[in-house]
């Protein structure tokens, strides 16, 4: 930010004699005369009224000092804010997740940022999928916790966890017999295309569940007898465990919720079925003061409360 023009015409204003003025501002008192004739002659007014060597104010004179030193505090402090930025005292960093995840990760993440970082400011962001990298492209998020790079695979993305797609049944179902346990595997594995026509419980149409779960009837060859959209997936859950259908979940998903009455979960697919959780950031932020320790934290914060909850 260059006030050249208004700190040499608020120190000549002070000093009140070019002489004084250029020695203070280490010119010459020529380039000084003719930098403030220029100026004079730009705004069309007499800012100095000249008495020998003597320099006062004209009112017009008067009114342009009372404005450049507020243009020079506005920029000490702009500057000020600059160097505590520069050196991580303080700064802002906005974070994108879905917001199935959001009041799990996001409280674990701010905790122990704040207490490395206690100026810089998180700004979570909760939305759908879509939503979310549409926010992402126009720059409105600098960290984006997601399933799916698509179009933001010029950004760099780092695998947080293999996270499975997993069915959820009500244990009325007699189909939740069939399962089969595998080798390092935390839930039975049945196979989808055996189960029939069933009332199925997705997501809407935004959420990125919901494509998965499509392939995944798609891949199984199988046709929902009616389909039910839900746009919560604990509500989805819920429903399943009173027995009014089937539905996908997350991994993540069935180990954080909360659950009045809790549904029977199956690993599916062969291979079985799972989505990468990305870490999503521009390369260029990790030249920013605190950045590398916001990934850090999030990385350490996923694996931990995953970690907690899936064993």
């Amino acid at each position: 930010m260059n006030l050249k023009e208004q700190e040499y015409i608020c120190e000549l204003a002070r000093c009140g004699s070019i002489t004084r003025a250029a020695a203070q501002l280490f010119i010459t008192q020529p380039a000084l005369s003719t930098f403030v004739r220029n100026v004079e002659k730009s705004l069309g007014v007499d800012l100095f009224i000249r008495d020998g060597k003597q320099m006062r104010l004209t009112y017009a004179g008067e009114l342009y000092v009372k404005n450049a030193e507020e243009m020079l505090r506005l920029k000490e402090n702009f500057q000020r804010e600059i160097d505590d930025i520069r050196h991580g005292i303080r700064g802002r960093f906005r974070i994108g997740i879905q917001r199935r995840r959001c009041p799990y990760l996001a409280v674990q993440v701010m905790l122990e940022f704040s207490r490395r970082h206690p100026e810089i400011e998180l700004i979570f962001r909760d939305n759908d999928h879509d939503i979310l990298q549409e926010m992402f492209l126009n720059g409105e998020l600098d960290l984006l916790l997601h399933n799916d790079i698509g179009d933001m695979r010029f950004a760099e993305a780092e695998v947080l966890m293999q996270e499975k797609i997993l069915l959820a049944m009500p244990y009325s179902d007699p189909a939740v017999r069939e399962g089969k346990w595998l080798s390092d595997s935390q839930y039975p594995w049945i196979d989808l295309g055996t189960l029939g026509s069933r009332t199925f419980i997705l997501p809407s149409r935004m959420q990125s569940l919901r494509l998965d779960a499509n392939q995944l009837l798609s891949d199984a060859h199988v046709t929902p007898r009616k389909i039910i959209e839900v746009g919560n997936i604990e509500t989805q859950l819920q429903m399943v465990a009173e027995g009014m259908g089937v539905s996908f979940a997350r991994e993540s998903y069935a180990a954080l919720f909360q659950y009045e009455k809790r549904p029977r979960f199956f690993s599916i697919g062969d291979p079985v079925a799972s989505k990468p959780l990305y870490i999503i950031y521009y390369k260029e932020m990790q030249k920013q003061p605190g950045f590398a320790d916001l990934v850090e934290i999030t990385k350490t914060v996923v694996e931990k409360v995953m970690a907690r909850r899936l064993h």
